[in-house]
């Protein structure tokens, strides 16, 4: 091990801005990757694989099942001739979308019997009212529209998106609401939760972390260097993740914050560690004692944490399994970043430094 340590130690003494390009040329390899993350919405694939959910798939499978999406229309009174027109014309927009294959309304139903819309109420009345397409006040409805929702969340979004341009882009009257739900609205409005809540608790934890290092270092320098190892070890976990097309659910979706502040430690204990021997040692030196004590210590503790995090995936969900799969892989990239590439910067910084003041003087 002593030996391994001295070798690594001479690497980045010697080339320290070949290790960091490695490094850059990486991180941009991960950075495009992370355009291909994916969220996953869909509660089904999120469920264990026991009888009782194979069951129900295989219902699906045999008996045709659908995803529903609801246009829900509110007005004073629905039997009105101008709702019954509007409702017509927002259906028929919608049929011509990919991906609805069906619709249901009364809308539907006047203009099967009638092939138009008349304009007394009373006819309209005559033929929905025992319709079980509106309530009992006649002041709401719904228009159903039935397809087979993709799996990509990308035309889930494209399709919701068509629906909501078809409702506006309609003459509506002013006393008429007009509103989606439904399968696709509901999977479409989750994964745009979700990737609020990855972006907004990342960026919480990587600026609280950040502020707490400050302090402990009183130095934003030192601060920022010593989160490098958790930055690349998050970009370069991501970036693999999307590669990997693993789709991230709302469980897994907070594994980001977790890696920073599980990742913070390896920087802190290398940064401490270095500046305490570089006060007597050389470089060569003080990168020896750095990473045969601490980062021995670093790498045990790294892998007791994955082999931890390892063991959610003998469980059964498979949200579990994503979780322990991309923590481990975190922490391992976390390890890699701080034993791997932060000891060059820091002899890169140490240089940079020197220079700046042997030009001051």
């Amino acid at each position: 091990m002593e030996s391994l340590s001295q070798r690594f130690a001479k690497v980045h003494e010697s080339h320290p801005e070949y290790i960091v390009i490695i490094a850059l040329f990486f991180t941009l390899f991960c950075f495009i990757g992370m355009r291909y993350m994916q969220m996953e919405t869909d509660q089904e694939k999120m469920m264990p694989d026991i009888e009782e959910i194979r069951a129900m798939k295989n219902v699906r499978y045999e008996f045709g099942g659908v995803d529903m999406t609801y246009i829900i229309v509110q007005a004073p009174d629905v039997r009105d001739p101008k709702v019954i027109e509007t409702m017509l014309l927002i259906e028929r927009k919608c049929l011509e979308e990919e991906g609805i294959t069906g619709s249901q309304s009364i809308a539907d139903i006047v203009w099967r019997e009638y092939k138009s819309v008349p304009s007394s109420k009373d006819k309209i009345d005559k033929l929905i009212s025992n319709s079980s397409l509106i309530n009992d006040d006649y002041t709401m409805t719904y228009i159903a529209l039935s397809g087979d929702i993709s799996d990509d969340e990308r035309e889930i979004a494209s399709l919701v998106n068509s629906l909501q341009r078809n409702v506006e882009t309609t003459s509506i009257p002013h006393d008429m609401e007009v509103g989606i739900t439904g399968t696709a609205p509901i999977r479409y409005e989750i994964r745009r939760f979700m990737q609020r809540d990855m972006g907004m608790t990342t960026y919480y934890a990587f600026f609280g972390v950040l502020v707490v290092v400050m302090l402990t270092f009183f130095s934003i320098t030192r601060g920022l260097l010593t989160l490098t190892p958790v930055l690349l070890g998050t970009f370069w976990t991501m970036g693999t993740v999307g590669w990997m097309r693993i789709k991230l659910s709302m469980v897994t979706i907070g594994v980001w914050s977790m890696l920073i502040g599980l990742g913070v430690d390896f920087g802190i204990h290398v940064i401490h560690r270095y500046r305490r021997e570089r006060e007597t040692k050389s470089i060569e030196e003080a990168l020896e004692r750095v990473l045969f004590g601490t980062g021995r210590g670093i790498f045990f503790t790294a892998l007791m944490t994955i082999s931890g995090f390892l063991s959610l995936v003998a469980g059964d969900l498979p949200t579990m399994h994503q979780m322990g799969y991309v923590i481990a892989l975190g922490i391992f990239y976390c390890m890699v970043a701080a034993l791997g590439v932060l000891p060059s910067i820091l002899i890169l910084e140490e240089r940079l430094v020197a220079k700046i003041k042997l030009r001051l003087k």
